[in-house]
C-alpha cells in the first residue's frame, strides 16, 4: 500500500482539480488490502508535523464516511483493526480529530454494538475507574474524558429513540457496565466543586451529566433509584455552584427587586461559561425526574424548588445565562402543571414573609423574563429576518420570553384566579406607565401585550389561531382599547412608526386572536394591515403580510365568520404586494399573501402580476436562497395561470424558464416542468414550436436519471400526449416514450409514474393502429416487474392501469396482448392480482377502502370488470362479487365528496378546494405544485355512476330473473347480494 498521507493532504487542496483527483484515488484504493491500516496511520499523525492536524482530520472524516457507506462489507481484520484503533485514539488525539474519531466510533457501534463489540464498554468502564483515582490533566484523566465523550455520543440517541425491547436491552447492557463507576466518579467531581476546584473539572462534569441525562430519559434505572440520594445531592450542589460571585440589587420597573449575578468569570456576555453549561444540563436532568418520576423525586422536590428559585434570581438578563434561565423556568413549569403544584402555595421564607412562592414566581421570574432586552431590539433592527423567524415562526422555543409565557400558562391550570388577579394589576400598571409617557415606557406596553396574550390563550392551532380563550379576559375590549390604536398610529406614520416593535406586537395579536374577533373588527384591522405593507421596516411589512394571509385564509373554526374584502381593497392590497416584492427580495410571507390573493385579483391585474413573477423567477434563478419563497412563487404563478389566457403571458416566462433548464438548476427545474405542463394543457391551439423544442431533451435518457425531476417530467410528457398525440405517437417519438415508461416501471419509487404515463399513451393512441405493435411487449414489461419485484403499491397501480386499457382500448385488446406470452395469462392475473387487490374493498362493510387515486380511476376499475365479464362470460361468477363491492365503494366515495369525477390532482391525487389554500410546507424530497391544474383523463365522461353499467350488463347476460338470482348467488356474498337487490329495486322504482 502506497503512502496515503500526500493523497489525503491533496483532498483539502484549494485547487479543485487536485482535490477531485485525490478523492478519486482514495475511492479507487479503499477496497485494497492495507487501506484501512494506512488511513489509521494518517489519522495518528496529527501532532507530528506542521499542518498535519488538518490532514488527520480529513482522514478521520473519510474513514467515518467509509464506515457509514458499507461497514458490513469490510474484511473482518479491517473491522477489528479500526475498532481497536478508534478506542486508542478516543483520548490521545487533538480535539478536532477526536470529534471525528468519536463520530466514526458511533457509526461502527450502530452496526456492532453491543453484541460484536464488548470491548467498547470495557474500555469506558476501565477509563472511568482510572480517571476517578487520578488528578486533572493527567493521562488517565484525559483518557477518562475521552471515554465519557464516547459514551455521551453512544447513548445520546436514547433521548429520541422509540421505546422497544431492543432499546431497553441495550440500555441495560450499558448500565451494567458504567452505572457504578459513573456514580462514583460523579461523587468525586462534586466534592471537587464543593472544595472550590470546580473550574478544573467543569468539562468532565458536563460530560457526566450529559450521560446521566441520556441514561434516565427513557426509564429510571434500578441502580439510579437505589443511589438517587447521591445523584440528587450532587445535582443540587451543582445548581449552587458559583465561582467568584458577588451580589448586586437593581430595581425592575419599580415593581420588583431582582438579584443580579456578577460572576468574575463572566468575561463574555453572550457565550455561556462551563459553569452555565453544567447547570443548564443539570436542570434538564432534574426536569426529567420532576416530569417522569414524580413519586421517586418527591422527597427532593422542595429543596430543588428553593435552589432553582434562587438560581433564577441570580441570573441577570445577559445572554450568557439564557440556557440556565430557560431550563430553570421549564422546571418550574413542570412543577406548576404537576400533582405537586401545591408547593407553590407555601410561604416564602426570609424577608418575603407573607408572600407565597406563587406570587414571587410571578413577580420575579415570569415578569422579568418577559422583558424585551437590548439584544432583542438589536435583532429587530439589524437582522429582521432572524427576528421574524424567532418571534413569528416559533424558533424562539429556547428563549426566556417563550419559556416565561409557557410558565404563565402552566400556572393558570391550577391557579387561574389568583394569577389573573395578580397580573391584572401588573398589566394595568404597565399600561398606565405607557399612557403617561409612551416614549419612555413603550417597552412596558410590549410586556403587557405579551402577558395578556399568554393569559388569554386556552387552546388553538397554527391554522386558526386561538380557538378558546379565558372567560376572564375580554379580547375584543382589549383589542379596541390597546391594539387597534397602535395599528392606526403605525399606519398613519407608516414610513417611520414611533414604536415599530409595538406595531409588530399589535399585528401578532390580531393574528393570534383572529378567531375571537368580530368581522367588523377584523375588517378594520385588515385595512390597516394593507397600509402597513408600505412600511420600510422588514419586520412590520412581513408581519402585515402574514397577518393578512391568515385573516383571508379559509381554515377557521366551525361557525366563525370568514373575513372577505371588497374588490377595491383586494386590488389595493395586490398593488402593495407587487411594490413590496420589488423592495424586499425573497420574502416568503409576502409571496404567500399574493398566493392567497391570486383567486380574487381583478382579471386585468393578472398579466401585470405574472410579469412581476417572471422577474422574480429570473432573480431566484440567479440566487435562490429561500426555498419557501420559491415554492410559494411557483404556486402563485400556477394559480394565476388558471385565470388568464396562457398565450398572452407565456412569452414572459419562456426566457427565465429556459435559463433554469439550460443551467440545470435542480431546485427549480421540477417547478418549471410542472408550470410548462399546465401552460401546455391550458393554452389551447396545440403545442407551438417553443414547446416542441422541449421534446428532444425531455425524451433523452440523462434527464430520467434525475429522480427528483421524474414526477414533474411525467406530468409534462402527459400534457404533450394529450395536446399533441399525433406527434408523440408517431414512429419517431412513441418508442422513446415507451422507453421512458419501461425505465419508470422498473423503479420502485416511480412505478406509479410509469403506469400513469402508460395510461396517457393509451389515450393518445386510441382509435389508431399505433398501439397494437407494442401491446404484447408492454404487457411483458408489466408482468416482468410484477414477477421480479411485486409490491402492494405496484399491484394497485397495475390494476388501475390494466382497467384503463380495458375501458379505453377494449377487453379483447388486452386478451390479445396477453395470450402470446402465456395461454391463460389473463385468468392468472385476475386470480393472483386483480381480485385480491380489489378484495380489500370488502375488508370493511361500512367503510370500504377506496385506494385508487380518484373517482375517475374508481369508476374505470368498475367499468373494466363489467367489460371483462361481457367479453368472457365465464368470468361472471369469479368477478361479479368484486364488481358489486367496487361499485358500492365508488358510490360511497362520491357521496362523501372524497373525489369528484375529473378531480384536479397532482402526482399523488391530492386536491384542494381553493387554489389559494395550496400553500404547503416545503419539502426537499417533494416539490409538487398543488395549483397545477391538469384534469385527470376520463375514459368514460358520459358515466358518473358505474352501477347502471353493471345492471345493464347483467340484464344482457341473464334472460330471466331466475338466471340473474342464480348468478348473484354464485358470485356474491350475502351482503353483496343485498346491495345488488337494493340497486335493482331502486332501478325498478325509477323506471316506474
Amino acid at each position: 500500500m502506497i503512502d496515503l498521507y500526500p493523497v489525503v493532504a491533496a483532498t483539502i487542496s484549494p485547487d479543485a482539480s487536485t482535490r477531485l483527483a485525490a478523492e478519486a484515488t482514495l475511492d479507487e484504493r479503499e477496497t485494497e488490502p492495507g487501506f484501512v491500516a494506512e488511513m489509521v496511520r494518517v489519522m495518528r499523525q496529527g501532532d507530528e508535523a506542521p499542518g498535519a492536524l488538518a490532514v488527520s482530520q480529513a482522514a478521520a472524516v473519510y474513514v467515518k464516511n467509509l464506515v457509514r457507506r458499507g461497514w458490513e462489507e469490510w474484511p473482518t481484520e479491517d473491522r477489528e483493526l479500526l475498532k481497536a484503533s478508534l478506542l486508542e485514539m478516543a483520548a490521545g488525539t487533538a480535539r478536532v480529530v477526536r470529534r471525528q474519531v468519536v463520530q466514526a466510533l458511533v457509526a461502527v457501534a450502530a452496526h456492532d454494538f453491543p453484541e460484536r463489540w464488548p470491548q467498547l464498554l470495557a474500555y469506558v468502564s476501565q477509563a472511568l475507574w482510572a480517571g476517578e483515582r487520578s488528578k486533572p490533566e493527567t493521562p488517565e484523566w484525559n483518557e477518562a474524558l475521552g471515554a465519557l465523550e464516547v459514551l455521551e455520543a453512544l447513548v445520546e440517541r436514547y433521548r429520541h429513540e422509540m421505546r422497544s425491547d431492543a432499546l431497553f436491552r441495550e440500555i441495560l447492557t450499558v448500565l451494567h457496565a458504567v452505572q457504578e463507576p459513573l456514580t462514583v466518579f460523579f461523587g468525586r467531581l462534586v466534592q471537587q466543586v464543593k472544595a472550590g476546584a470546580g473550574a478544573s473539572v467543569g468539562a468532565m462534569l458536563y460530560a457526566v451529566v450529559e450521560v446521566c441525562y441520556s441514561l434516565v430519559f427513557q426509564d429510571l434505572p434500578e441502580y439510579f433509584e437505589d443511589h438517587l440520594g447521591e445523584w440528587m445531592g450532587g445535582l443540587e450542589a451543582l445548581l449552587q455552584w458559583r465561582e467568584g460571585a458577588g451580589m448586586a440589587v437593581s430595581a425592575h420597573n419599580g415593581v420588583t427587586n431582582r438579584a443580579v449575578d456578577v460572576d468574575a468569570d463572566a468575561l463574555d456576555d453572550t457565550e455561556p461559561s462551563t459553569t452555565d453549561r453544567v447547570q443548564a444540563r443539570a436542570l434538564e436532568v432534574v426536569n426529567v425526574f420532576a416530569e417522569k418520576y414524580e413519586e421517586e423525586f418527591r422527597p427532593y422536590l422542595p429543596a430543588f424548588l428553593s435552589v432553582v428559585w434562587h438560581l433564577l434570581l441570580r441570573c441577570s438578563d445577559r445572554a450568557r445565562y439564557d440556557s440556565v434561565a430557560t431550563a430553570g423556568i421549564r422546571f418550574l413549569t413542570t412543577v406548576s402543571s404537576g400533582v405537586d403544584h401545591v408547593l407553590l402555595e407555601n410561604r416564602v421564607e426570609g424577608g418575603d414573609a407573607g408572600a407565597t412562592v406563587l406570587q414571587r414566581i410571578c413577580e420575579r421570574v415570569v415578569v422579568p423574563n418577559m422583558q424585551l432586552r437590548p439584544c432583542d431590539e438589536e435583532l429587530f433592527e439589524d437582522n429582521p429576518s432572524e427576528y421574524v423567524r424567532w418571534d413569528l415562526e416559533g424558533s424562539d422555543a429556547g428563549s426566556r420570553r417563550r419559556a416565561a409565557g409557557e410558565l404563565l400558562k402552566a400556572l393558570l391550570v391550577h391557579f387561574e384566579l389568583p394569577v389573573m388577579q395578580l397580573f391584572a394589576k401588573h398589566v394595568e400598571h404597565l399600561l398606565s406607565l405607557y399612557a403617561a409617557d409612551p416614549r419612555r415606557h413603550w417597552k412596558d406596553k410590549d410586556v403587557a401585550v405579551y402577558v395578556v396574550s399568554a393569559l388569554s390563550w386556552k387552546s388553538g392551532t397554527k391554522a386558526a389561531g386561538a380557538t378558546a380563550t379565558s372567560s376572564l379576559i375580554d379580547i375584543e375590549e382589549f383589542f379596541t382599547a390597546h391594539i387597534e390604536p397602535e395599528l392606526r398610529a403605525a399606519a398613519n406614520t407608516v414610513q417611520a412608526p414611533t414604536h415599530p416593535i409595538l406595531a409588530a406586537d399589535a399585528v401578532k395579536f390580531v393574528m393570534t386572536f383572529r378567531s375571537q374577533l368580530a368581522v367588523p373588527l377584523l375588517t378594520a384591522a385588515a385595512l390597516l394591515l394593507i397600509q402597513l405593507l408600505q412600511a420600510p421596516s422588514t419586520v412590520i411589512h412581513t408581519y402585515a403580510a402574514r397577518g393578512l394571509e391568515r385573516l383571508l385564509a379559509p381554515e377557521m373554526p366551525t361557525g366563525t365568520p370568514r373575513l372577505s374584502l371588497d374588490a377595491s381593497s383586494i386590488a389595493t392590497c395586490g398593488e402593495q404586494v407587487l411594490a413590496l416584492l420589488q423592495r424586499d427580495q425573497q420574502n416568503e410571507q409576502v409571496m404567500r399573501l399574493l398566493l392567497r390573493l391570486a383567486p380574487s385579483l381583478p382579471l386585468k391585474a393578472v398579466p401585470p402580476t405574472v410579469s412581476v413573477l417572471a422577474q422574480q423567477v429570473a432573480r431566484v434563478s440567479d440566487n435562490s436562497r429561500n426555498p419557501l419563497f420559491r415554492h410559494a412563487l411557483f404556486e402563485t404563478l400556477a394559480a394565476l395561470l388558471q385565470r388568464t389566457e396562457v398565450a398572452e403571458v407565456e412569452a414572459m416566462l419562456f426566457a427565465p424558464f429556459e435559463t433554469i433548464l439550460q443551467q440545470d438548476l435542480s431546485e427549480l427545474a421540477p417547478y418549471v416542468f410542472q408550470i410548462l405542463a399546465q401552460m401546455l394543457w391550458h393554452r389551447g391551439g396545440g403545442a407551438t414550436v417553443a414547446y416542441l423544442q422541449l421534446l428532444p431533451p425531455l425524451l433523452a435518457p440523462p434527464l430520467w436519471s434525475r429522480h427528483g425531476y421524474i414526477p414533474s417530467m411525467v406530468q409534462l410528457l402527459i400534457s404533450f400526449l394529450r395536446v399533441a398525440p399525433g406527434i408523440l405517437c408517431d414512429a419517431e417519438h412513441l418508442p422513446r416514450v415507451l422507453g421512458v415508461f419501461q425505465k419508470l416501471v422498473s423503479l420502485r419509487a416511480h412505478d406509479q409514474h410509469g403506469c400513469q404515463l402508460l395510461t396517457a399513451v393509451m389515450d393518445a393512441c386510441a382509435g389508431t393502429e399505433r398501439w397494437q405493435p407494442y401491446a404484447t411487449s408492454i404487457v411483458e414489461v408489466l408482468m416482468l416487474r410484477l414477477q421480479q419485484a411485486r409490491t402492494p403499491k405496484y399491484s394497485r397501480e397495475l390494476v388501475v392501469c390494466l382497467s384503463h386499457w380495458v375501458v379505453r382500448l377494449g377487453a379483447h385488446s388486452l386478451m390479445a396482448a396477453m395470450e402470446p406470452l402465456q395461454p391463460g395469462l389473463l385468468t392468472q392475473v385476475l386470480e393472483q392480482v386483480w381480485v385480491p387487490e380489489l378484495a380489500m374493498l370488502t375488508a370493511s362493510v361500512d367503510t370500504p377502502v377506496a385506494w385508487w387515486r380518484d373517482a375517475v380511476a374508481g369508476k374505470t376499475v368498475c367499468a373494466a370488470l363489467v367489460s371483462l365479464m361481457e367479453a368472457r362470460p365465464a368470468l361472471w361468477p369469479q368477478l361479479l362479487g368484486i364488481a358489486v363491492a367496487c361499485c358500492r365503494a365508488v358510490r360511497q366515495a362520491a357521496g362523501s365528496g372524497a373525489a369528484g369525477v375529473g378531480a384536479v390532482t397532482g402526482s399523488d391525487g391530492d386536491q384542494s378546494e381553493e387554489p389559494s389554500a395550496a400553500v404547503l410546507e416545503y419539502s426537499v424530497e417533494h416539490a409538487e405544485l398543488r395549483n397545477v391544474r391538469v384534469p385527470a383523463a376520463d375514459p368514460l365522461p358520459q358515466v358518473s355512476d358505474p352501477v347502471p353499467l353493471l345492471l345493464a350488463a347483467l340484464g344482457r347476460v341473464c334472460t330471466t330473473p331466475a338466471e340473474c338470482e342464480k348468478l348473484v348467488a354464485q358470485g356474491c356474498t350475502a351482503e353483496q347480494a343485498r346491495w345488488f337487490s337494493e340497486w335493482l329495486q331502486a332501478r325498478g322504482e325509477a323506471d316506474r
